[in-house]
Protein backbone atom coordinates (compact mmCIF):
# COMPACT_ATOMS: atom_id res chain seq x y z
CA UNK A 1 0.00 0.00 0.00
CA UNK A 2 2.45 2.90 0.82
CA UNK A 3 4.75 1.47 -1.82
CA UNK A 4 1.95 2.41 -4.60
CA UNK A 5 1.33 5.46 -2.50
CA UNK A 6 4.60 6.89 -2.88
CA UNK A 7 5.22 5.86 -6.28
CA UNK A 8 1.79 7.95 -7.54
CA UNK A 9 2.76 10.65 -5.07
CA UNK A 10 6.17 11.06 -7.09
CA UNK A 11 4.82 11.12 -10.54
CA UNK A 12 4.66 15.02 -11.42
CA UNK A 13 0.78 16.29 -11.68
CA UNK A 14 -1.09 17.59 -14.36
CA UNK A 15 -1.69 20.50 -11.95
CA UNK A 16 2.38 21.21 -11.95
CA UNK A 17 2.47 19.83 -8.55
CA UNK A 18 5.94 17.83 -8.39
CA UNK A 19 7.88 15.93 -5.72
CA UNK A 20 11.73 16.18 -5.83
CA UNK A 21 13.94 13.87 -4.03
CA UNK A 22 17.02 13.99 -2.69
CA UNK A 23 19.05 11.04 -3.37
CA UNK A 24 22.36 11.32 -1.45
CA UNK A 25 24.80 8.04 -2.50
CA UNK A 26 21.76 5.90 -3.79
CA UNK A 27 20.16 7.22 -0.46
CA UNK A 28 16.80 9.05 0.33
CA UNK A 29 17.66 11.66 2.65
CA UNK A 30 15.15 14.14 1.80
CA UNK A 31 12.17 15.28 -0.34
CA UNK A 32 10.16 18.59 -1.40
CA UNK A 33 6.68 18.88 -3.21
CA UNK A 34 5.47 22.05 -4.63
CA UNK A 35 2.41 22.51 -5.87
CA UNK A 36 -0.56 25.29 -6.47
CA UNK A 37 -1.42 27.20 -3.65
CA UNK A 38 -4.72 25.45 -1.36
CA UNK A 39 -5.15 29.01 0.41
CA UNK A 40 -8.37 29.99 -0.26
CA UNK A 41 -7.49 33.50 -0.14
CA UNK A 42 -4.56 33.00 -2.45
CA UNK A 43 -5.62 30.36 -5.27
CA UNK A 44 -7.41 32.60 -7.85
CA UNK A 45 -3.63 34.70 -8.12
CA UNK A 46 -1.98 31.24 -9.51
CA UNK A 47 0.65 31.15 -6.66
CA UNK A 48 2.35 28.16 -5.84
CA UNK A 49 3.45 26.43 -2.45
CA UNK A 50 5.83 24.62 -0.83
CA UNK A 51 3.71 21.96 0.44
CA UNK A 52 6.51 19.40 2.21
CA UNK A 53 9.76 19.60 2.87
CA UNK A 54 11.88 17.26 4.65
CA UNK A 55 15.38 16.43 5.02
CA UNK A 56 16.85 13.81 7.59
CA UNK A 57 18.31 15.32 10.59
CA UNK A 58 21.80 14.18 9.78
CA UNK A 59 21.92 16.20 6.98
CA UNK A 60 21.36 19.80 8.38
CA UNK A 61 23.47 22.21 8.12
CA UNK A 62 25.12 20.52 4.89
CA UNK A 63 24.01 22.57 2.35
CA UNK A 64 21.92 19.73 1.52
CA UNK A 65 18.65 21.36 2.21
CA UNK A 66 19.41 24.50 0.00
CA UNK A 67 19.99 22.16 -2.64
CA UNK A 68 16.66 20.44 -2.45
CA UNK A 69 14.66 23.53 -2.23
CA UNK A 70 16.44 25.46 -4.97
CA UNK A 71 15.65 22.15 -7.23
CA UNK A 72 11.98 21.50 -5.83
CA UNK A 73 11.29 25.77 -6.64
CA UNK A 74 13.10 24.89 -10.20
CA UNK A 75 9.64 22.74 -11.17
CA UNK A 76 7.74 25.43 -10.38
CA UNK A 77 6.56 26.78 -13.62
CA UNK A 78 7.71 30.23 -15.15
CA UNK A 79 4.59 32.21 -15.00
CA UNK A 80 3.50 31.47 -11.34
CA UNK A 81 4.13 35.15 -9.41
CA UNK A 82 5.07 34.25 -5.68
CA UNK A 83 5.85 30.86 -3.53
CA UNK A 84 4.04 30.23 -0.29
CA UNK A 85 4.91 27.59 2.45
CA UNK A 86 3.26 27.37 6.12
CA UNK A 87 5.80 26.59 8.83
CA UNK A 88 5.54 26.74 13.00
CA UNK A 89 5.91 29.74 14.58
CA UNK A 90 8.30 28.07 17.19
CA UNK A 91 10.52 26.25 14.75
CA UNK A 92 13.19 29.52 14.76
CA UNK A 93 15.37 26.81 12.46
CA UNK A 94 13.23 26.74 9.77
CA UNK A 95 12.44 30.37 9.56
CA UNK A 96 16.07 31.47 9.37
CA UNK A 97 16.00 29.03 6.68
CA UNK A 98 13.59 30.00 4.43
CA UNK A 99 14.55 33.59 4.99
CA UNK A 100 17.79 32.78 4.29
CA UNK A 101 16.38 31.84 0.93
CA UNK A 102 14.24 34.86 0.18
CA UNK A 103 10.96 34.02 1.95
CA UNK A 104 9.62 36.53 3.98
CA UNK A 105 6.08 36.55 6.63
CA UNK A 106 3.13 37.54 4.52
CA UNK A 107 1.23 38.36 7.86
CA UNK A 108 -1.18 35.57 7.64
CA UNK A 109 -0.99 32.62 10.88
CA UNK A 110 -3.50 30.17 11.66
CA UNK A 111 -3.37 27.25 14.03
CA UNK A 112 -2.75 23.86 13.09
CA UNK A 113 -4.63 20.79 15.60
CA UNK A 114 -2.38 18.24 15.70
CA UNK A 115 -3.45 15.47 18.25
CA UNK A 116 -6.02 18.10 20.46
CA UNK A 117 -3.00 20.33 20.58
CA UNK A 118 -2.93 23.95 18.45
CA UNK A 119 0.38 25.01 16.60
CA UNK A 120 0.65 27.86 15.56
CA UNK A 121 1.84 27.92 11.88
CA UNK A 122 2.86 31.35 9.87
CA UNK A 123 2.69 31.34 6.31
CA UNK A 124 5.66 33.47 4.09
CA UNK A 125 6.05 34.29 0.64
CA UNK A 126 8.56 35.29 -2.07
CA UNK A 127 9.01 35.83 -5.78
CA UNK A 128 9.54 33.96 -8.63
CA UNK A 129 12.30 34.09 -10.56
CA UNK A 130 11.69 36.93 -12.87
CA UNK A 131 8.83 38.48 -10.49
CA UNK A 132 8.95 42.25 -9.61
CA UNK A 133 5.82 41.96 -7.74
CA UNK A 134 3.99 40.45 -4.88
CA UNK A 135 0.05 39.00 -5.52
CA UNK A 136 -2.69 38.27 -2.65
Amino acid sequence: MWTERWRTSLVPRADGTATTVLDDEGAVRGFARVGPVRDDDLAPSGLFEVRAIYLEPSAWGSRRGSLLLGAALDTVPADVPAVSLWVFAKNARARTFYERHGFEPDGRQQDLDIGGAALAEVRYRRLSSGSTTMVG
